[in-house]
């Protein structure tokens, strides 16, 4: 709630207070007691003759105006930065803490960059509907819920300093040792991954789908299965839908909608445990996601997939919107 120009400050009550009191002749140390105030302050607002403070007493801003812009001029180059660097490239006479604080007043807030555009009615409409029509259905406790992700030896999705209401995607640098990967899992674990260089193009993607998920699919489930996987062009394409067609029995998937999709917090979990391990080499990157994604718990991923009801029944609270999931 925004206070009042006119709203009287914690202190200048105290002040007000303790003039009061001063009328009925109560001393000093009853009326530092009393308010909260040192006997001192008492002595001062005695001599004043009106309680409101001087302009321009108490302690100076640290942050004075010169310095309030060199750092606003700073983050607007490089986000990224922690209050503790900017403290150091500026040599700025203040705590990190300090920093912070001023930066959240400025309307800055410490988060990651934004990856998706917002939902419009239409998106809204479909997720809905999606929802409604899965809520009940078993169709997805047979369903592979399949998606990609880029690793890098070098990563930099980090947290940086945006306006709060930043919703623009922002494009990270491409760093050099980036690995792709194709991952899939189910009710009963994990189905599958495949660690890949290249761009994935349809023929590569079909390529996965024939020799890395059919395959341990069938194991699973004995051919009766259903695949979920994203809208991304590649997915879409004319030459994979064929395939498809003939191949795999797929389920709708709503536009935009990685909320929704139990794979999409697999993915921080594993680049987190490949993360500790500080890969060097492209090669050793490799080897730390397929280590990393053999050491991964068959019962969690099991209850993540189970997790999709819970998912569409938010999603149907919040009228469509995004979920915190």
């Amino acid at each position: 709630m925004v206070k009042s120009k006119t709203s009287q400050s914690k202190q200048a009550f105290k002040r007000q207070q303790a003039k009061t009191l001063l009328q009925v002749h109560k001393t000093p140390n009853q009326i530092s007691k009393t308010v909260g105030i040192t006997t001192r302050s008492v002595s001062n607002i005695r001599k004043r003759k009106k309680v409101e403070r001087r302009k321009g007493s108490g302690r100076r801003k640290i942050l004075d105006k010169r310095n309030k812009l060199r750092i606003i001029h700073l983050i607007r180059h490089n986000p990224f930065l922690s209050a503790e660097d900017i403290q150091v490239q500026l040599q700025l006479p203040c705590t990190p803490r300090t920093i912070c604080n001023y930066l959240r007043e400025a309307g800055f807030k410490r988060c990651k960059p934004k990856t998706e555009p917002p939902l419009d009615s239409e998106m809204i409409e479909e997720r809905i509907a999606w929802c409604r029509s899965f809520q009940r259905s078993r169709t997805l406790r047979r369903t592979i819920f399949t998606d990609e992700a880029g690793f890098w030896i070098f990563d930099n999705n980090k947290v940086g300093w945006f306006k709060s209401n930043f919703s623009d995607p922002l494009l990270t640098d491409q760093y050099s040792g980036k690995l792709n990967v194709w991952g899939a899992i189910s009710s009963r674990g994990k189905v599958g991954i495949h660690v890949f260089r290249k761009n994935l193009k349809t023929d590569k993607y079909i390529e996965i789908l024939t020799n890395h998920l059919i395959p341990n699919a069938n194991r699973l489930y004995q051919n009766n299965w259903f695949l979920q996987q994203d809208k991304h062009p590649t997915h879409t394409s004319f030459d994979t839908i064929r395939f498809l067609n003939n191949n795999i029995e797929t389920i709708d998937w709503p536009r935009c909608s990685s909320d929704l999709a139990p794979i999409e917090n697999l993915w921080p979990i594993l680049k987190r445990n490949v993360r500790k391990r500080q890969p060097q080499t492209a090669m050793e990157l490799e080897n730390y996601i397929y280590e990393e994604w053999d050491n991964l718990d068959n019962h969690y991923i099991s209850r993540l997939c189970n997790s999709i009801y819970n998912r569409m029944e938010k999603c149907i609270e919040i009228h469509g919107e995004k979920i915190n999931y």
